[in-house]
């Protein structure tokens, strides 16, 4: 566009402009990014379509998304430009970045890598620390590449303290940034400007050449030879005890698994079970498709950096291994509790892994509760490991540990060193972040990419009922549902929901309880008052969940409402139910002079523009609701085109024919390692919640909350446990309701032939004082 300023101009503008660190901050003239709305446009839009004009002469596609922070303003904007197989965050690998040093008026083009990652490795293996790591990798990364025209080896001079009313105060990132930097370009402020871009232009084109040959290099080594093996990848459940540490200990990879979802040894299998990510098509792999010779990478993700394990050779299928265990419930602790087993000779890399990022298909390496080809070259990885593990002094040298894994999975070498020349990478093609569009083509779908969701632990059903249940919930998400819990209280609603947030999003979730005071303001959003009286609009619990950016960026965050019949549903959710719908909606509300839209179910290829004011409710979105049945009043408010968007899943108490000993047993063994139930006081509690049904049904959590409260009693006393965590669901019955429930305990009682003690005068007591009803069943 003509109308666009120059590059230079842009740079000069955002160093001239910016504050200082010292006016940063909390309760000083810049706090937030949009403390100054005309500088984040200037930072995030503006610049960033000027670097995209600067490199439209190169034939690569990079991510470029420039930032002045994510809420709170940053001390340092930047501008990064990154190759997106390599990364597209700051936080991990290596990238280009414009540094903005606003209290010395420097700005500085670096090579530079990712503090977070660094961060993450000496979180697991102790020092050396982030800074060190960062710079030993610079240091290291300086002897491949041949510092270009005009730049510097060796680490920016970012400004690291200013002095705030007379104390030093640290500038946030600026001794990381210093630390990672490989070579890097100083300017002034007379070396930007219009006159400056020819010149600014041919130094980002440097740099860029360096880190591409920098990616070529690392990669080159080590180089294998084709394996006619695959490569696989099996998370450990997060590399916590008990798994990973059984896997080394057995020469075993394992998952656990339900009966529906193995296959015998002589079964013919047409295909490979669909969706590539449930629990059949887990279990298909491990055993029909890993075989003798295959190789296992060990790995999970830990708060969104990649951590290896181990590599290994597969030493015998699923089937040879089964036969040589006699009892698969003696193999680990007693808390291990996987079914399916290969036999794997494993090479460990570090006792709580490693920090590691490399070349990948996607946006990570691992993920939980898989088992799936793995999505990189084996020699790139097994080279990022082991320049990690290098410079945290895990192994003597990279070649240390290159040599320790050709030799255990007895590969063969070809590469012959650091080549002279290397090629040009794949060309990386991802597009840049301006419509929603671009975001979706580089963004994770939650549901299609993960794995098959699977019964939670410490919830205990009868037979087949955890199974239906999660089948269910895996089976609505997938088919684009939202999900609505339902059922008595203490079923295991809210866990449940919370059990398949984490599962698809991991942490990207927010649960809150419903209120009957909620309105659209809680909800959607309105405008408050700013510090110099002006209004502003604030966005609700849900429009939070859509935007990662005050730019308006995508994201995809869950919301878990639990207890969602408190609330009127009209009242409080207004045009979202539109939106949930599949609507596009206006809000009365603007942004930017430009009304709040919400629009939802957008199309992968919808070309509308990322902007503050487009809220998208992405395709993999979900709310997950839970809802007692006692009060069902809400739902009926619910408009049938939004019930149509939901699926209800009931969540029952088990039925009065399996309400036994033997399952008041099995919960008494999965919620206290200390007690042990005799066979008559199972009874009587199995005895006791039929009864209780036969007025209030209610869960098992409830039933924990009656046993946790006799259990240590020599004589069992239920009177104290029934007015504690009971009576109060009795709120809603009817009065008649209410007597017959005093009735059904006193008939308890008799039953049990006074064996157990309950104070029936103490219930009707609190049925009068609670609920204003006369009760005299024990006079009769």
């Amino acid at each position: 566009m003509t109308d666009e300023p120059a590059f230079g101009t842009v740079l000069r503008q955002i160093l001239e402009q910016y504050p200082s660190p010292k006016y940063v901050g909390k309760g000083r003239e810049y706090k937030t990014v949009n403390t100054d709305e005309a500088l984040h446009n200037l930072v995030t839009v503006t610049a960033r379509s000027a670097t995209e004009s600067a490199l439209s002469n190169r034939e690569e596609s990079f991510h470029i998304r420039p930032s002045m922070g994510q809420g709170d303003m940053s001390d340092i904007p930047y501008i990064p430009v990154q190759i997106s197989r390599e990364t597209e965050t700051t936080q991990k690998g290596i990238y280009v970045v414009y540094l903005f040093d606003t209290d010395a008026q420097r700005l500085y083009l670096s090579l530079n890598q990712g503090a977070t990652e660094a961060q993450r490795a000496a979180g697991l293996a102790g020092p050396p620390y982030s800074t060190e790591i960062l710079t030993r990798h610079a240091a290291s990364y300086r002897s491949l590449v041949e510092c270009p025209d005009r730049f510097t080896d060796g680490s920016t001079q970012l400004t690291e303290t200013v002095t705030v009313d007379g104390e030093e105060e640290a500038v946030n990132r600026a001794e990381k940034y210093n630390a990672g930097s490989i070579v890097y370009r100083e300017y002034d402020l007379d070396e930007l400007g219009e006159d400056a871009t020819d010149t600014l232009i041919q130094d980002l084109d440097a740099l860029l050449d360096v880190y591409e040959e920098l990616l070529d290099i690392l990669y080159a080594v080590p180089e294998f030879k084709d394996d006619d093996a695959t490569v696989w990848k099996i998370s450990p459940e997060g590399g916590d005890d008990p798994y990973w540490a059984t896997w080394q200990t057995e020469g075993i990879a394992s998952i656990g698994y339900s009966k529906e979802a193995t296959f015998k040894e002589d079964e013919q299998v047409d295909s490979p079970p669909e969706p590539h990510n449930s629990p059949e098509r887990m279990a298909y792999n491990i055993q029909k498709e890993i075989t003798a010779g295959d190789i296992v990478v060990a790995g999970a993700p830990k708060t969104k950096i990649d951590v290896a394990f181990g590599v290994g050779r597969v030493t015998e299928g699923h089937y040879d291994t089964m036969a040589e265990i006699d009892d698969p419930s003696e193999v680990g602790p007693a808390d291990f509790d996987h079914d399916l087993f290969i036999s794997v000779d494993w090479h460990a890399f570090a006792d709580d892994g490693v920090a590691v990022n490399c070349l990948k298909d996607g946006k990570k390496l691992f993920h939980n509760w898989t088992v799936e080809t793995f999505n990189a070259r084996l020699d790139h990885f097994v080279g990022a490991v082991a320049r990690r593990m290098a410079v945290q002094e895990l192994v003597d040298n990279e070649e240390t540990l290159i040599d320790q894994v050709v030799t255990h999975l007895d590969l063969e070498r070809i590469d012959t060193g650091r080549p002279l020349q290397t090629t040009t990478p794949e060309n990386e093609t991802k597009q840049n972040l301006e419509t929603y569009a671009d975001w979706w083509a580089q963004h994770e779908d939650a549901i299609a990419s993960a794995e098959g969701l699977e019964s939670p632990e410490h919830l205990i059903f009868p037979d087949g009922v955890d199974t239906e249940i999660i089948s269910r919930i895996a089976s609505a998400l997938a088919n684009g549902k939202h999900v609505i819990l339902t059922g008595p209280p203490g079923t295991g609603k809210t866990k449940l929901a919370r059990h398949a947030a984490e599962h698809y999003i991991g942490n990207a979730y927010e649960m809150v309880t419903a209120t009957a005071d909620w309105s659209t303001f809680d909800t959607i959003g309105g405008f408050r008052p700013r510090s110099d009286r002006q209004l502003q609009f604030h966005s609700g619990m849900f429009l939070d969940r859509f935007q990662a950016t005050e730019s308006g960026i995508p994201q995809t965050e869950w919301l878990i409402i639990d207890e969602l019949n408190r609330a009127d549903i009209d009242k409080a959710f207004g045009s979202l139910l539109s939106a949930l719908t599949g609507e596009t909606i206006r809000l009365p509300f603007e942004v930017d002079d430009e009304p709040i839209t919400l629009i939802g179910d957008p199309a992968p290829d919808d070309a509308r523009a990322v902007a503050s004011h487009r809220y998208f409710i992405p395709s993999d979105w979900r709310l997950i609701g839970t809802m007692n049945t006692y009060d069902k009043t809400s739902l009926y408010q619910l408009s049938y085109a939004f019930m149509r968007r939901f699926a209800f899943i009931p969540v029952s108490v088990p039925d009065a024919t399996s309400i036994d000993d033997d399952l008041i047993k099995a919960y008494a063994a999965a919620w206290f390692d200390d007690v042990l139930i005799d066979d008559s006081t199972a009874e009587h509690v199995a005895a006791l919640w039929t009864h209780i049904n036969e007025v209030r049904p209610i869960g098992p959590a409830i039933v924990r909350d009656i046993w946790a409260e006799v259990r240590t009693d020599t004589v069992i006393d239920f009177t104290d446990a029934l007015i504690m965590y009971v009576m109060p669901q009795l709120e809603g019955l009817s009065k008649a309701e209410q007597r017959e429930f005093v009735a059904e305990i006193q008939q308890f009682t008799k039953q049990t032939e006074n064996s157990v003690t309950i104070d029936i005068e103490a219930l009707e007591d609190f049925v009068f004082e609670y609920f204003n009803v006369e009760v005299s069943v024990s006079s009769s």
